[in-house]
């Protein structure tokens, strides 16, 4: 995001082989500013999709990812029905062919199959331990290749490194 001479905000992207900036579309209103985390995840037909969620500066009681194939244009993926509500520090990952939003006071999570459009509670399969509802909003989340969840706190007199994966067989 870049502020440009008219004041106002824009996508931008680079080539990592240049150092020119291309500009992209105007920023949203309600665009995601602040706490922000990203996924990348591939369509069905190979083309890779950037997730992004985070605080906005309008208020909202939904936390809405956002969508992009190249960074300079951002599509909202908000719909009336099947939206996640409102978590502080949101994470967003793909994992196990779909994607996780976590965040807030980490008693749940949401999914979605849909590529972001219908959120559902992760009730089944996805529980989280007890404690993480009382180790405060100081920590991030993460995923690595062999499928494993890590989530890690600091801060507010607690410093753990918690490691989960989904407990069931997956054909490789």
């Amino acid at each position: 995001v870049q502020k440009d001479t008219d004041g106002k905000l824009y996508f931008c992207s680079a080539e990592a082989s240049t150092s020119v900036w291309i500009r992209g579309e105007e920023v949203p209103e309600d665009f995601p500013m602040q706490n922000i985390s990203a996924a990348l995840k591939n369509t069905s037909n190979g083309l890779n999709q950037i997730f992004l969620i985070g605080d906005s500066e309008t208020e909202s009681e939904h936390t809405t990812p956002w969508v992009s194939m190249d960074g300079l244009s951002w599509v909202s993926l908000y719909t009336e029905s099947g939206y996640c509500p409102a978590l502080s520090t949101p994470y967003i990952i793909g994992y196990n062919d779909g994607l996780y939003i976590l965040g807030g006071d980490m008693t749940c999570g949401y999914t979605s199959n849909t590529g972001g459009l219908v959120w559902t509670v992760t009730d089944d399969k996805f529980w989280f331990p007890e404690e993480f509802a009382f180790n405060g909003p100081s920590y991030t989340i993460a995923h690595d290749r062999n499928d494993y969840i890590w989530v890690v706190w600091g801060g507010n007199g607690t410093n753990e490194i918690w490691r989960g994966c989904l407990n069931k067989l997956k054909k490789f």
